[in-house]
């Protein structure tokens, strides 16, 4: 009964152990596959879904910036209220794996479209932790006088939105 007993729980252990590591190599591999540097690969579409999104919904908020570019790096994000304005703070751990040239060109591109879906939200700020630490901060109002239009109509018109992102640089 004994040999039994302690055949059953090796067994248990080991199976653990499998699953376990299953689990963890599946989801990196996931991450890896779903990775977006591209912006080919971001479904205006499907993220058109989720205008009018209010910045206090973080749940909301985590499913599109899953639909950006550099999506896999995003450490964490908040939003803070100073003075009316709303503030989205994200932060990505970006390593090497992305030169000067890409980053401005994701930061300006996740920019109108956060800016365009989040109705109350006013500024965002970057921190890029791997990178250099800095903050780099990007303010809905510029956006709308350098392309003279209201970024929460842009989710409207798909045509007129994807324009606008293939001139992003």
């Amino acid at each position: 009964m004994k040999k039994i007993l302690r055949i059953a729980v090796s067994l248990t252990v080991v199976m653990s152990i499998g699953l376990l590591a299953g689990c963890k190599s599946k989801d990196l591999d996931n991450n890896l596959e779903n990775e977006i540097k591209d912006t080919s690969k971001i479904d205006l579409i499907e993220l058109s879904e989720y205008k009018n999104t209010d910045i206090k919904d973080d749940k909301i908020i985590e499913i599109i910036l899953d639909k950006l570019l550099a999506n896999i790096y995003v450490r964490k994000f908040n939003y803070e209220n100073k003075y009316g304005d709303y503030i989205l703070n994200i932060k990505y751990s970006l390593g090497n794996d992305w030169n000067e040239e890409e980053i401005s060109k994701f930061m300006n591109y996740n920019s109108i479209v956060l800016f365009s879906l989040i109705n109350n939200l006013s500024i965002i700020n970057y921190t890029l932790g791997d990178f250099d630490n800095s903050v780099y901060q990007y303010n809905k109002s510029i956006y709308e006088k350098t392309y003279d239009i209201d970024l929460n109509k842009l989710p409207n018109d798909i045509n007129k939105w994807k324009g606008i992102l293939d001139k992003v640089e």
